[in-house]
């Protein structure tokens, strides 16, 4: 296991839905993928489903926790909101088609569409554990965050370097990550969230330290 830092060099602005990215459920993404191939794109989405026992751990843990932070974008600029439409625009529909058109369902239905944008031009990971085989994994990623089929959050280059320091759970007593308070001594803020992977499953949510938080380790 060694200490290392993840960098992606992006070439449009990334999409969230969250307010960061977690590194280990990226890597997580990559590994089912690879695991199961096409049928990954089949399995349920109301219940987790465990990977190959001879899957391997790729990060180091404590009291169960990845050391693998959150998303760190750089520059800190400000997210901005953006608006999609989609408008049934009649003067280019043919004129031998039907006479009404429905717009309230169906392909011709209007739409407006709200997505948050972070405009940064790099997102930086703190981690611990297989370096290379978690560089291996993430440098077949091609986007980061959502809408990577209209280009946001395009990747142009990944740079992964060795580390001296493992800041991938604390930096200078700051929480990385989601850390559930069962495993700290003190903390200055907590809130419901999920802080293991899959994080889309209710079942990994508990009382957690967010990142930016003030936290002591037991």
């Amino acid at each position: 296991m060694t200490p290392f830092r993840v960098t992606f060099w992006l070439g449009a602005p990334i999409c969230i839905a969250h307010p960061w990215l977690h590194l280990d459920g990226l890597v997580a993404h990559l590994q089912y993928e690879e695991a199961l191939g096409r049928q990954y794109r089949c399995l349920p989405s109301k219940h987790v489903v465990a990977l190959p026992d001879d899957t391997q751990q790729l990060f180091e843990r404590t009291n169960g926790v990845c050391h693998a932070s959150v998303s760190c974008f750089m520059p800190d600029v400000p997210m901005r909101i953006e608006t999609y439409f989609k408008r049934f625009e009649p003067e280019n529909f043919p004129k031998s088609a039907a006479a009404r058109i429905n717009t309230a369902r169906g392909h011709f239905r209007n739409y407006m569409m709200r997505a948050v944008l972070v405009p940064c031009e790099r997102v930086v990971f703190h981690a611990n554990g297989d370096m290379e085989r978690v560089a291996e994994l993430l440098g077949r990623l091609t986007h980061l965050g959502n809408d990577g089929r209209i280009g946001h959050g395009k990747i142009l280059r990944m740079d992964v370097q060795q580390e001296e320091e493992d800041c991938s759970l604390l930096a200078q007593g700051i929480a990385m990550r989601p850390i559930p308070v069962r495993a700290l001594r003190r903390w200055s803020d907590a809130v419901p969230l999920a802080w293991r992977s899959p994080y889309w499953a209710s079942t990994s949510v508990a009382l957690c330290a967010p990142p930016g938080a003030e936290v002591e380790l037991k």
